[in-house]
């Protein structure tokens, strides 16, 4: 077994439970104030998947409790985690399996500022998800077919980017879809990336799914439950976010469409969900 520092910056809703990922930070020093920008940037960090035994298995409020008895943890936190093995999948690379017998040991928290704190991670992720996986890039739906992991896996299944409203038209908003609930609304994110438009789902835990139209309240604020967020209208300009994009597990969107693992946001870091931290 080994220990590593894992910086987490996914946190996201998987089959009722919770899937988490992150930076391995262990051994390294990210004070650009002591070491420079310019030497911090050229340092590559890897991404890491925690996940159980069975890995399609997401972690419970129960894993935590007894990894983390009595604590709560959130993005830019630090977690001491124990690991049995590495556990790749082909569209999951990253995956690697946690000792649920040995507790967590949550460090401290990372700078929220950002520039140039948050620049600097995503210049050390050096993840090529969306670049690689553009070949079936659509604009409403960027998904993969599972076929395709297995003629050729996936190099990696995460990556950190750097989004603003200026450059990336970038837009938060809700949409609704029929499922067997009845009509459910979506928090999405709309954003263009090296000049293609991308509409894809929220699964961070910041931005729940809800039963009904948004609604804009008196202090113009909707009913969606984020601490503090400003938001006036949908769908919502961000003018910046820092966002953990990821492959999902394989899901079969439509009876015969074959199955498909779509590109999810795990992870939003931005003053909507950081704004106690935010400059």
């Amino acid at each position: 077994m080994y220990t590593k520092d894992i910086l987490i910056i996914a946190k996201s809703l998987k089959n009722n439970g919770t899937c988490i990922g992150g930076l391995d930070i262990t051994n390294q020093n990210l004070d650009w104030r002591e070491a420079g920008i310019d030497n911090i940037r050229k340092t590559s960090l890897k991404w890491v998947r925690p996940v159980k035994a069975i890995p399609k298995e997401s972690f419970k409020q129960s894993d935590f409790n007894k990894l983390l008895p009595g604590v709560e943890f959130k993005l830019l936190d630090v977690i001491t985690m124990t690991f049995i093995k590495p556990t790749p999948l082909n569209f999951q690379p990253e995956n690697e399996l946690v000792d649920l017998n040995t507790p967590w040991i949550k460090q401290n928290q990372y700078e929220c500022a950002p520039n140039p704190d948050l620049d600097n991670l995503v210049h050390m992720d050096k993840n090529q998800l969306m670049d690689h996986s553009i070949r079936f890039y659509s604009p409403r739906h960027d998904r993969i077919p599972t076929t395709c992991f297995i003629e050729e896996p996936a190099k990696n299944s995460l990556q950190f980017i750097k989004l603003t409203h200026e450059e990336n038209k970038t837009k938060l908003l809700y949409e609704s879809r029929n499922s067997w609930k009845g009509i459910i609304w979506n928090p999405r994110l709309e954003f263009i990336y090296k000049g293609k438009f991308h509409n894809l789902g929220i699964t961070d835990l910041k931005f729940p799914k809800l039963d009904h139209e948004p609604i804009k309240l008196e202090d113009g604020i909707i009913d969606v439950d984020i601490p503090e967020a400003d938001i006036t209208k949908l769908p919502c300009p961000v003018d910046l976010a820092y966002i953990s994009i990821g492959f999902g597990a394989a899901f079969e969107p439509s009876p015969g469409s074959g199955l498909q693992h779509f590109k999810l946001i795990a992870g939003f870091i931005s003053k909507l969900t950081h704004l106690d931290r935010w400059p």
